[in-house]
């Protein structure tokens, strides 16, 4: 029928407009949620969270997910990005992905068919993720835990989970990070309505209770401008935008 349509796993990494967006969203639920497992292979619906997998993988002393244990977000939002953390990415130990096509055929892919860059899986834009399978190695129990242990306790020292937050703002420029630019042009502590950058890791925009997207999209033009003007760079978002009209996408 042609309506435009966003598919919506968790939702970890959007920033959707004020006024939503036009088309249907479609929440993958319950049916797309499971795990299976044959020998050191993980079978996975794209609904299922990355911490599930990753906690799956442990119960049954499967290592190569524990680095990525605490990235927030389903499995199928997470491969089409090739989400990722402390040097790991879920795409790092894939077999095949399972998508619908556009015109609504099954289609699988195995992971040397598809080019992950980082944050993008150019050959996944564009379809819909609905199953995934990893092949993994046999681990010790307490080595996995205790790597998942000191990612989790990374993550509390370092991120503002205690606020809610659309995740990482900004992709990492080439040889340096995202937040310590933003450190270096005072970004720390500026807010505009609502929404305000996180005292703690400058690369998170957190709501404070009462932020509006606008309020989100604005802070976010202003840091790009700090960072264009004083470096030149030209920081790229991690966070999708979601029905925003073009004026309101002008930097």
């Amino acid at each position: 029928m042609e309506i435009p349509y966003l598919i919506i796993g968790e939702g970890s990494n959007l920033l959707i407009s004020d006024r939503g967006l036009q088309g249907v969203a479609v929440k993958l639920g319950k049916g797309f949620n499971y795990i299976k497992n044959q020998g050191n292979k993980l079978f996975a619906g794209a609904a299922t969270t990355i911490k599930e997998l990753s906690q799956k993988a442990l119960d049954l002393n499967l290592d190569g997910l524990a680095s990525i244990c605490g990235i927030p977000g389903a499995l199928g939002g997470g491969i089409v990005m090739n989400a990722g953390a402390y040097g790991a990415n879920l795409s790092d130990h894939l077999d095949w992905v399972e998508t619908i096509e556009p015109g609504g055929s099954l289609h699988r892919m195995k992971k040397k068919d598809i080019t992950f860059s980082y944050r993008r899986a150019d050959e996944l834009q564009g379809k819909i993720v609905t199953a995934m399978s990893f092949q993994l190695t046999r681990g010790n129990r307490e080595a996995i835990q205790t790597e998942m242990n000191r990612v989790e306790r990374l993550r509390s020292r370092h991120q503002p989970l205690e606020w809610p937050s659309a995740g990482s703002v900004f992709k990492r420029p080439p040889g340096d990070y995202a937040g310590r630019i933003l450190e270096e042009v005072g970004a720390k502590g500026f807010s505009i309505g609502g929404a305000e950058v996180s005292t703690k890791h400058a690369n998170f925009i957190i709501n404070r209770g009462s932020a509006t997207a606008a309020d989100v999209l604005a802070v976010i033009k202003e840091l790009r401008r700090r960072v264009r003007d004083s470096y030149g760079i030209e920081l790229e978002m991690e966070i999708k935008k979601v029905g925003f009209g073009p004026e309101e996408e002008k930097s």
